[in-house]
């Protein structure tokens, strides 16, 4: 269990809106985290339809998805404009 000062820190990197808005839905034993990473999931396949999601990481800020053609890419939310999918991270 995560103490309230990491919750803490996690809403403040979010928009006041967004921030507002996961403390809203984060009721009846949904935490913060839970509705972060729905919001997360919803924008992935909204924006992404044809491909599955493989994984993601809150804590890195990282979601990786497989798409047809079986490329994995690595994206990166964007928690201050609604986790909408800002970049996509470059492997070394």
């Amino acid at each position: 269990m995560r103490s309230r000062e990491f919750r803490r820190a996690e809403l403040g990197e979010l928009s006041p809106e967004l921030g507002a808005e996961v403390m809203a839905r984060a009721t009846g034993g949904n935490t913060p985290r839970a509705v972060l990473e729905t919001i997360l999931l919803n924008h992935l396949q909204t924006r992404f339809p044809a491909s599955s999601i493989v994984a993601t990481d809150m804590r890195r800020g990282v979601a990786v998805i497989r798409e047809a053609g079986g490329a994995l890419p690595a994206l990166t939310p964007n928690k201050e404009r609604g986790l909408e999918i800002a970049g996509e991270v470059m492997a070394r």
